[in-house]
């Protein structure tokens, strides 16, 4: 499984157990781990200067969205991938388009959303 071979991918996160679950599966996929990150402040710090290829934010960081991450992240172009627990998440329009895991998560489902934001933002950069 080499889905995410020499990727840089933030996990943000705050339950540890996921986040755990979320790294290891970037890894096993070949990717490299920014994070985790396990608040909204910590997170910001974490981006700074960094290279990062693709992101997993969970939408709610102890009841803190986490949209202006995302918002900051689209404009670099970092393609988004959300987790989340909510059975209706609501996403601003701005992100829409972005792929959703619902926990409980699964190492192919985490490996399979980022890879597909990935590979979908590579193809509108590339049109």
């Amino acid at each position: 499984m080499d889905e995410l071979n020499g990727l840089s991918i933030l996990v943000v996160e705050d339950e540890v157990i996921f986040a755990t679950e979320t790294a290891c599966a970037i890894v096993a996929a070949g990717g490299s781990v920014v994070g985790p990150a396990y608040s909204l402040a910590e997170a910001f710090e974490m981006i700074e200067g960094a290279e990062i290829d693709g992101a997993l934010l969970d939408l709610n960081l102890r009841n803190e969205k986490v949209f202006s991450l995302a918002d900051v992240l689209a404009d670099r172009g970092v393609p988004i991938a959300f987790v989340t627990g909510e059975i209706w998440p609501v996403i601003p329009e701005r992100h829409a388009g972005c792929r959703v895991v619902n926990k409980p998560i699964t190492d192919t489902k985490v490996v399979g959303a980022i890879s597909g934001a990935i590979a979908a933002e590579r193809s509108r950069a590339a049109a």
